[in-house]
């Protein structure tokens, strides 16, 4: 996958959030449209192209015949934004300006009041004087280049049955919601805890058998996603924690609702504070700290949120041992749930890229994490060790014998873990049918193990070419 083409994605699907939040000539906006026509004009230039099409079709994204797995964690917000266009695609031309990409965007504020067809919608940018931006009236499904595959001529992205059959699907719709819950806090909109919860229901009866996938999907090609994206890691981890030790699905329902939510209060600080690279100030410290008291009230405020979820809002920072923020009431009770997400919360923010760091390996956070007396539950923290294990499921590894792999599942041994081969010694991608699972910790003939943990780029790098071909 073309990283400019990601990145084409990642900025068009942010703007699109933005302009939810901020009108047409807020600064945020301009500087997103130009930032994305640049990447627009760098990538026709490279590709030697007056024209750009990205499709849609069964609610993911198509680009030259072929499904785009994994472009981007926020491509869910383009697919929504084209059904409600009821259209199948946009094509960018090389001329394009920031006046066009603000008229697009428009169409969001414009859509509270949607359009009733896609010729409405077209009319909308005519009217306007767009004419570097095309809405797509079908897009061809990629199994097939019939006229008799293709996908419909009016109507939009089709909504499915309402079940997600696949990793991609599961993640796309996890981050959309969470994306969601932020863009209404920050409104100060109702939340929709029901749909969080279905979708909680979704990553549960996904973490088993596809944990390691939907891990995959959780690499931050921007760093304006991250905060999302965290909530979305915490609760996939939560939740494949916690069924490891056999808490019930309801239960298991409410934890990952809850982690989903947790960073919610993040939704009142002003972006500028929460996406600042540098050190923050003591007031704008101080902001950031309050987003524990603030995320309770907001779900206090909904009669549809649980103890556990108010509960997680106001106490992941608070310490184990006492200490964090914000202060722990003396009638407080502590939960194994909060105690677990918490646990959670700062592993991911360990090992996941930040504006203002790089990542480190599980087994480096294990480390610090251990090291940090009285921060976390110990029976808590050994158990979340012993279900991920120092590689775990999702991350990309290189074996002695010089394959790629994705960790499937911890093993017996916690250096030893179930590997599913992606590409052999020379690169090679490992095709569908050949697949093959390893158990590590019964390889000992042959003497396979993991040489090398893949991080940062490499990482990336890795679970483009894996995802491109799943």
């Amino acid at each position: 996958m073309d990283v400019r083409l990601n990145k084409i994605i990642v900025l068009l699907c942010k703007s699109i959030g933005q302009r939810k939040i901020y009108f047409s000539e807020h600064p945020i906006i301009r500087e997103g449209c130009q930032e994305l026509i640049t990447e627009l004009q760098y990538f026709l230039g490279e590709a030697e192209r007056e024209k750009i099409s990205i499709g849609i079709a069964d609610n993911k994204l198509v680009y030259e015949g072929h499904y785009l797995f994994g472009p981007s964690i926020m491509g869910l917000q383009l697919v929504e934004f084209a059904r409600l266009l009821h259209c199948f695609g946009f094509a960018f031309t090389a001329g394009i300006n920031i006046r066009e990409v603000q008229c697009l965007l428009d169409l969001t504020d414009h859509l509270a009041h949607p359009v009733n067809s896609l010729q409405e919608a077209e009319e909308f940018l005519r009217s306007r004087h767009v004419e570097n931006i095309q809405l797509e009236a079908h897009c061809a499904h990629p199994s097939s280049s019939s006229d008799e595959d293709q996908v419909g001529q009016h109507g939009g992205a089709s909504e499915g049955s309402g079940e997600l059959h696949s990793p991609l699907l599961v993640y796309q719709a996890l981050y959309d919601v969470v994306a969601k819950s932020f863009c209404d806090a920050s409104l100060h909109n109702s939340l929709d805890i029901n749909g969080t919860q279905t979708m909680s229901e979704h990553l549960l009866n996904s973490a088993g058998p596809c944990f390691s996938d939907i891990l995959q999907f959780v690499e931050y090609p921007d760093h304006d996603s991250y905060t999302v994206g965290h909530s979305v890691r915490v609760a996939t981890l939560a939740v494949f924690v916690a069924d490891t030790l056999g808490v019930e699905k309801n239960q298991l329902v409410d934890l990952g609702t809850a982690a989903l939510l947790h960073d919610v209060g993040k939704g009142r600080i002003p972006s500028e504070i929460i996406y600042k690279r540098g050190k923050l100030n003591d007031e704008e410290f101080a902001l950031m700290r309050s987003h524990p008291e603030l995320g309770a009230e907001i779900l206090l405020d909904h009669r549809e949120s649980t103890p556990m979820q108010i509960a997680a809002a106001f106490g992941h920072h608070i310490r184990y041992a006492g200490g964090g923020y914000p202060a722990f009431p003396p009638w407080g009770a502590r939960s194994h749930f909060v105690s677990l997400l918490q646990i959670c919360d700062v592993f991911e923010a360990l090992t996941a890229v930040r504006p203002y760091k790089p990542s480190i390996t599980p087994l480096a956070a294990f480390g610090i994490m251990i090291n940090d007396k009285g921060a976390f539950d110990p029976e808590l923290l050994f158990a979340f060790i012993s279900a991920l294990g120092i590689y775990p499921p999702g991350s990309q590894v290189r074996l002695n014998n010089g394959y790629l792999a994705t960790i499937v599942a911890s093993g017996k041994e916690i250096d030893k873990p179930k590997v599913r081969i992606t590409h052999n010694e020379v690169g090679v991608e490992v095709k569908e049918g050949s697949v093959l699972v390893l158990d590590l910790a019964k390889e000992t003939k042959e003497r396979i193990e993991v040489a090398e943990l893949l991080v940062g780029e490499q990482a990336c790098e890795a679970n483009a070419q894996g995802l491109a071909a799943s």
